[in-house]
């Protein structure tokens, strides 16, 4: 008898040796901790998940969100508004924050993480173009905008769906350490990103610097339309099968 191709007793071998793997590591516990971040990080099995993966949290770092978050008092301030309108303009980005996280919530499983990830990478672009054409022609208005829908669009893809898509494109066998070096990558770019915003602003200006930032979601775009694909609809083991399958042995 076999199954899909395969002999009774050379699917029953297969079995009996994953079986053993799985104990052998239970029983190791840490032990295999190099072994693990050495697979991760060099077995040509786990390239297109790193590669995905790492590429996604240096985007969602660089696309400038965290300087509209971190700075967007100065920006208010640059704006010509007052330290009251400009609370007010901080507490409007708050709230689009917050607004963002429920629609990528509501909408990640229907209409897909592929579809988000563009939408909300391509509408920061713009609101990043805004922002800098407002500084050009001091219009207060339509930089106020471009931070508070810049916050809004992040946060219906980029800000919270990476992390999901972490934990869904690493196989399980190194998904922890997948997202934990992704989420190093992103803080340490997140620091990079924020420690440069002042020196760019003050020696090449606002417009120019955000319209670097948009130039990087607009890549971004290109990255995400190329080589992400959909997991909506998918469960865990299609997709690590897809991308890192375990070689089972036939005779």
């Amino acid at each position: 008898m076999s199954i899909h191709g395969i002999s009774a007793p050379a699917a029953a071998k297969w079995v009996r040796a994953e079986v053993e793997n799985i104990s052998l590591g239970c029983a190791k516990g840490g032990a295999d901790e190099a072994e693990s971040w050495r697979a991760l990080l060099y077995l040509p099995e786990h390239r297109t998940s790193r590669f995905l993966c790492t590429r996604i949290a240096l985007f969602q770092a660089f696309s400038g969100a965290n300087v509209v978050i971190f700075f967007a008092g100065s920006i208010f301030e640059q704006c010509g508004l007052g330290a009251e309108a400009s609370n007010i303009a901080i507490v409007a980005t708050g709230v689009a924050n917050l607004t963002g996280v429920v629609v990528a919530a509501w909408f990640s499983d229907t209409l897909g993480r592929r579809p988000l990830l563009i939408g909300s990478f391509a509408s920061m672009s713009l609101c990043a173009l805004s922002i800098a054409l407002g500084s050009v022609l001091n219009i207060s208005l339509l930089m106020v905008l471009g931070c508070v829908l810049f916050m809004f669009v992040f946060n219906t893809g980029a800000g919270p769906l990476p992390y999901l898509i972490y934990s869904e494109v690493f196989a399980g066998r190194v998904r922890a350490k997948g997202a934990a070096l992704c989420g190093a990558l992103n803080w340490a770019a997140n620091i990079l990103i924020t420690l440069t915003f002042l020196p760019l602003a003050t020696s090449l200006g606002t417009a120019p610097t955000f319209a670097i930032y948009a130039l990087v979601n607009a890549v971004a775009v290109a990255f995400t339309w190329e080589h992400m694909f959909e997991t909506k609809g998918r469960s865990l083991q299609e997709i690590e099968r897809a991308l890192a399958p375990t070689e089972c042995p036939v005779e």
